[in-house]
C-alpha cells in the first residue's frame, strides 16, 4: 500500500476487493497500515475487534459442531448433538458479527480517502503566493503569504 494515494473498493466474487492505482492490496498489510493513519485508526481498530471475536465465535461453533460428529464417525451410539446445535447458534451469530467487521473496514477506507482530500494534497500550486511586501514604515521588508 501506497501511502497518500486513495483506496478503491470494488465489489469482487466474494465480497470487496481493495485496490490502489489497479493493484489488490493484501487486506491483512493494507489494515497495518491504516492502523497508523489518524483519520481511519479508530475505524480500523473497530475492525480489528469486530475480526477477532468473529474468529473466536465461529472457531467455537465448529469445535462444538465437530465434536458429536467425530463421536458418530468414531461409532458412539449417543453422540452429543446437543453440541451441534450450540454450534451451529455460534456460527449463526458469528455471521453478522463479520457483517458489522466488513462495515468497519469499508468506513475506516472511506475515512482514510477522506482525510487525503482535506490533508492539502491537492493544493492548486497557483494559488500558493509569497510575496515580498515593505511594512507600513517602510525600514524593513516582509515576506506575504496568501493562498
Amino acid at each position: 500500500m501506497q501511502a497518500g494515494e486513495p483506496i478503491e473498493m470494488k465489489k469482487g466474487g466474494l465480497g470487496v476487493v481493495y485496490q490502489q492505482d489497479g493493484q489488490t492490496l493484501d487486506r491483512a498489510h493494507m489494515v497495518k497500515q491504516l492502523k497508523h493513519e489518524p483519520s481511519s485508526a479508530k475505524d480500523i481498530r473497530a475492525y480489528t475487534s469486530w475480526t477477532a471475536a468473529t474468529t473466536i465465535t465461529s472457531l467455537a461453533g465448529g469445535a462444538l459442531i465437530g465434536w458429536p460428529v467425530g463421536q458418530a464417525i468414531a461409532g458412539d451410539p449417543e453422540p452429543l448433538w446437543v453440541l451441534a446445535a450450540a454450534g451451529g447458534g455460534l456460527i449463526v451469530v458469528a455471521i453478522p458479527m463479520a457483517v458489522v467487521g466488513d462495515k468497519k473496514l469499508k468506513k475506516g477506507v472511506r475515512a482514510y480517502n477522506e482525510g487525503l482530500r482535506t490533508t492539502g494534497n491537492d493544493i492548486d500550486p497557483q494559488l500558493l503566493q509569497l510575496n515580498l511586501t515593505p511594512t507600513p514604515g517602510g525600514s524593513v521588508v516582509g515576506l506575504k503569504g496568501s493562498f
